[in-house]
């Protein structure tokens, strides 16, 4: 589990766009740029080098997990490498996900069904992850 930034289908990335978009000419225009599921690939194909400390940002779309991954697979991670050796490598610690409910349902169960009358309600759920507090 964690985030998907395609279906798995395809090598396309899910709405990737440079940032801002009328620069998306200066960053990568010859490169090749994929997505498996949950890695992002950049294939640098481009005649000069990039030029050192240039920000290069970026948007795709993802759905967030249910749950939060354990805090060792929650990290983003970045690795360059050049004629398959690793160049130099960083990962930062992602997002907590917040918790969602699963199976939903409310219903009026009591026999009073009328406007402004009191009757009980039946409520149920399922947690997707582990609930402290309800």
């Amino acid at each position: 589990a964690g985030f998907l930034f395609n279906d798995g289908q395809s090598d396309s990335c899910d709405n990737f766009r440079w940032e801002p978009a009328e620069d998306a000419n200066l960053y990568l225009p010859n490169s090749k740029i994929t997505c498996n599921q949950n890695q992002l690939k950049f294939e640098v194909r481009e005649p000069k080098n990039v030029p050192e400390l240039r920000v290069m940002m970026f948007r795709l779309d993802s759905q967030n997990p249910a749950k939060t991954p354990h805090v060792m697979l929650n990290l983003w991670s970045i690795t360059h490498t050049s004629n398959a050796v690793i160049m130099s490598t960083e990962a930062i610690a992602s997002w907590e996900v917040v918790p969602q409910l699963a199976n939903v349902r409310v219903m009026l169960v009591g026999q009073q069904k009328a406007e402004n009358s009191i009757s009980n309600m039946a409520i149920s759920f399922r947690p997707v992850s582990d609930a402290d507090e309800l």
